[in-house]
């Protein structure tokens, strides 16, 4: 699914998604990116290897890493391609610094996330993907 068309070349934002991979268009030095697993994007950073592929992974530690490593105000949880929530308890302490926690699809975590960065807002998101299966 094309997500957008216009994009801001000084910041990431996501081009094109699919259940399997997602296209980010990257600041200029960088060009197009696919990621084919879990990965966490700013408007300035990606982590393109989150070790995070199941919500059942998500403790207070994970969320608290991600705050710490990517200061925002928003912070999207994208969790394949069904809506699912944490705990309320998980979600407290974040919600007592001030930054709003919201868990949705990754067609509408990357959809979001693109809305949000229009609109300068200090945002980050960790989408999960399903790990890869070789079969040699």
């Amino acid at each position: 699914m094309q997500i957008t068309q216009e994009i801001n070349r000084h910041y990431y934002a996501i081009s094109h998604y699919s259940d399997a991979a997602i296209t980010l268009a990257a600041p200029p030095d960088e060009g197009r990116l696919v990621v084919r697993q879990s990965f966490v994007l700013t408007p300035h950073a990606l982590q393109p290897a989150w070790p995070v592929t199941d919500i059942a992974q998500i403790d207070t530690a994970v969320l608290q890493q991600l705050v710490d490593n990517y200061p925002s105000d928003i912070l999207l949880i994208g969790c394949g391609t069904a809506s699912r929530f944490l705990h309320p308890q998980l979600l407290l302490p974040l919600q007592q610094q001030g930054i709003g926690v919201e868990m949705m699809t990754n067609r509408a975590a990357c959809q979001t996330f693109n809305t949000l960065v229009g609109d300068e807002r200090r945002v980050c998101a960790a989408v999960m993907l399903p790990e890869l299966i070789s079969v040699n």
